[in-house]
C-alpha cells in the first residue's frame, strides 16, 4: 500500500525527482543517483523511470555531461552549500526548456521540481520578436514623419521644432545660438533648362553634401522649395559664417553631374544669431540676410552684424 506522501508525489502536476549525490574518493560530488521520480517527471522529461531508478545520471542519460545545462555542477552546489537553486535553461539533450528548483533534504540527498516551460518560452520569444518588429515599425514611421521625402533631410515641421528646442536650451545655458537660411542660386534655371527631374537630382545631391559638410552637432532641414534651414547650437555667428563659407566654397568647386553635363551650383545664405526675441523674429532676420545675399550678387553669406558695421 502506498504511503500518503508517495500518493501525493505521484500525483503532483509538476515533475519531481529525488536523488542522492555520488562522491569520489576525494569527497567531490561527481554524479548522482535517481531514488524516486513521479509520473509528471517522466512526461515532462521524456525519460522512463524504469531506466532511471537506482542508476547514476551518466549511466541513465547518454551525453548528459555534454548538455547545455551543467546538471552535476548545479546539483553539487545544492548539496555542498545546502542551499536551494532555481534556474530556467534549455536542455540540448532533453530538447526542452525547464524551470527547475533543487533543494537539499538530508545530507547528500536532494529533491528537484521540474516545470516544462518550452511553450511559454517559445511564446515569450515570439512576443519579443513581435515587440521588436513593432518598435522597428514605430521607428520607421517616426523617421518618415520627420523626414523630407525629396532630400532625406529633416522636414520643415521638425526643423522648426528643433529650433524651438534649441532656443529653450539657449535660454537655460546662456550659450550662443546661430541659424542660417540657404537658397540655391538660379535653381529655376536648372529646372527650365534640364527639366524637373534634373532639378530633383540637384536637390538630392545638394542636400547630401550639406549633411556631409556640416558639423556633427548642427541640424539641417528643408525649409521649402530650394531653401534650407541650418541650426548651429552653441555657436556664435562668426563661427557659423566660417562653416558656411567653407561649405559654399566646396559646393562651388565640386560640379554637379547631370548625365553628360557638369553644373556649377552655388547658394546664397543669411546668418542670424538668437538675441532673446521670438522665433518668428529670428526667422525674419535671417530671411532678410538671405534676401540681402541674393540682392547683392548671390553666391555669398551675409551676417546681420556685417550690415550693422557698414
Amino acid at each position: 500500500m502506498d504511503l500518503p506522501w508517495e500518493v501525493l508525489i505521484e500525483n503532483m502536476p509538476v515533475g519531481f525527482a529525488y536523488r542522492r549525490a555520488v562522491r569520489d574518493q576525494n569527497g567531490q560530488v561527481v554524479d548522482y543517483v535517481f531514488l524516486l521520480t513521479n509520473h509528471a517527471y517522466e512526461k515532462i522529461t521524456g525519460l522512463n523511470r524504469e531506466d532511471l531508478i537506482g542508476k547514476t545520471v551518466t549511466e541513465a542519460i547518454p551525453h548528459i555531461q555534454e548538455d547545455s545545462i551543467p546538471w552535476i555542477k548545479i546539483f553539487s552546489e545544492v548539496v555542498e552549500l545546502q542551499k536551494a537553486r532555481t534556474f530556467e535553461r534549455y536542455s540540448r539533450v532533453l530538447h526542452r526548456t525547464f524551470h527547475v528548483t533543487a533543494f537539499p533534504v538530508f545530507e547528500d540527498e536532494f529533491a528537484t521540481i521540474f516545470i516544462d516551460i518550452s511553450e511559454m518560452t517559445a511564446l515569450r520569444e515570439r512576443m519579443g520578436e513581435k515587440q521588436r518588429e513593432l518598435e522597428e515599425l514605430n521607428l520607421a514611421l517616426y523617421k518618415e514623419s520627420i523626414t523630407d521625402p525629396g532630400t532625406k533631410l529633416f522636414n520643415r515641421r521638425y526643423i522648426l521644432e528643433l529650433l524651438s528646442k534649441e532656443v529653450s536650451r539657449t535660454n537655460r545655458n546662456k550659450k550662443p545660438l546661430s541659424i542660417a537660411l540657404l537658397d540655391i542660386d538660379f535653381f529655376k534655371r536648372v529646372n527650365d533648362t534640364y527639366g524637373h527631374q534634373a532639378g530633383d537630382l540637384v536637390l538630392e545631391q545638394f542636400s547630401k553634401r550639406l549633411q556631409q559638410w556640416t558639423r556633427e552637432m548642427d541640424y539641417v532641414g528643408r525649409y521649402g522649395g530650394e531653401e534650407f534651414l541650418l541650426i548651429f547650437p552653441e555657436t556664435a555667428p562668426e563661427i557659423a559664417v566660417q562653416v558656411l563659407e567653407r561649405i559654399r566654397w566646396q559646393m562651388e568647386s565640386l560640379p554637379f553631374r547631370l548625365g553628360e553635363a557638369n553644373l556649377q551650383i552655388t547658394f546664397s545664405a543669411g546668418v542670424a544669431d538668437y538675441q532673446g526675441d521670438a522665433i518668428h523674429q529670428l526667422l525674419m532676420r535671417v530671411d532678410e540676410r538671405l534676401y540681402t545675399a541674393k540682392r547683392t550678387g548671390r553666391n555669398r553669406v551675409v551676417w546681420i552684424m556685417m550690415e550693422k558695421e557698414e
